[in-house]
């Protein structure tokens, strides 16, 4: 918050092409990105989940992904076409 009290919102919008290789092969990232910019919200696109993704605890994606930086999780998978499109919002905890 600013002297002002005004407040910058920042967003940040990545399109993944598949979380499941991007939590693989760069484990890192997400966290890295949400500390790094400080972001209040992410919001990922082609995250190519089905819901059995998400809810896998061996995958450590829900309640689990960005948990520890204070970020609630929101997902949507595809019903029409598995691995199809899907979208993932994390929004920062205040």
């Amino acid at each position: 918050i600013e002297k002002d009290g005004s407040y910058t919102f920042k967003i940040i919008s990545w399109n993944v092409a598949g979380l499941r290789a991007v939590l693989k092969n760069h484990p890192n990232a997400l966290p890295s990105l949400a500390t790094h910019y400080d972001a209040d919200v992410i919001c990922l696109q082609e995250t190519k989940l089905q819901e059995m993704h998400v809810t896998d605890p061996k995958l450590k994606i829900m309640g689990v992904l960005l948990e520890e930086e204070g970020y609630d999780a929101h997902y949507s998978c595809s019903t029409a076409k598995k691995g199809y499109s899907g979208t993932a919002v994390f929004v920062r905890r205040r």
